[in-house]
């Protein structure tokens, strides 16, 4: 099943519960702000090229802050759109350089403008579960690789260029809530990416976002 198929699938859940929504008590309607800390990654712990290069990819930390619409449905069931700006991205250590071994690293950057759609069930007082699908827009043009590189005792600069990034990502998120009072809620969530970032026509990088994170959310109910 690919990336299109599971978008739909989320997407045509979330749109049935509302097209039904008139047959449930709709409880309430409020905006909120939202902030947290990320830890991004790019799949795949070990890639290669056909130009003899070797990497490791390693997670690294980042935020998102943005704002939310949450509609309640039914007692237990919501829909919660969101406008997002997520920085993350990933750490790479180059362990091999057009097929001579060198020692080298860089941060990889990805700005995202996010829109999460989520449909969240309340499974019990104050906790809820939340699922749904997230369309992404990379604000930066390029990756840029970079680093100091060791070489046979000497020192010097590395830099490369990967320009073929795609713009849009699509990503199915999971996670979990839990409503400290009626303003503050804590949440945890994991998206996983369903396309490359490497738009190249030769399969060199299998670069998909992977991203964990952890915030609050204050409402203004």
């Amino acid at each position: 099943m690919n990336f299109k198929r599971l978008l739909l699938l989320s997407l045509t859940f979330t749109f049935f519960n509302l097209t039904n929504a008139q047959e449930s008590q709709i409880k309430d309607s409020y905006f909120g702000i939202k902030l947290g800390a990320n830890s991004s990654n790019l799949s795949g712990e070990s890639t290669k090229d056909d130009d003899g290069r070797e990497t490791d990819v390693k997670s690294r930390i980042g935020f998102y802050v943005g704002g939310f619409y949450h509609h309640e449905l039914s007692d237990k069931l919501s829909v919660q759109p969101e406008l997002l700006f997520s920085y993350q991205g990933a750490r790479i250590d180059i362990k091999r350089w057009e097929g001579v071994p060198v020692t080298a690293g860089s941060d990889i950057d990805l700005p995202y403008v996010l829109l999460p759609l989520m449909l969240q069930y309340e499974v019990f007082d104050k906790f809820h579960l939340e699922l749904g699908p997230q369309l992404g827009y990379n604000l930066g043009k390029f990756i840029t690789i970079k680093g100091k590189v060791v070489l046979n005792g000497e020192t010097f600069m590395l830099e490369d260029r990967l320009e073929d990034v795609a713009r849009w990502d699509f990503s199915l998120l999971a996670g979990a809530g839990y409503s400290f009072n009626e303003k503050i809620t804590a949440k945890f969530r994991f998206a996983q990416g369903l396309n490359s970032l490497d738009q190249r026509d030769r399969d060199a990088f299998t670069l998909y976002n992977q991203v964990f994170s952890l915030g609050l959310e204050y409402n203004f109910n």
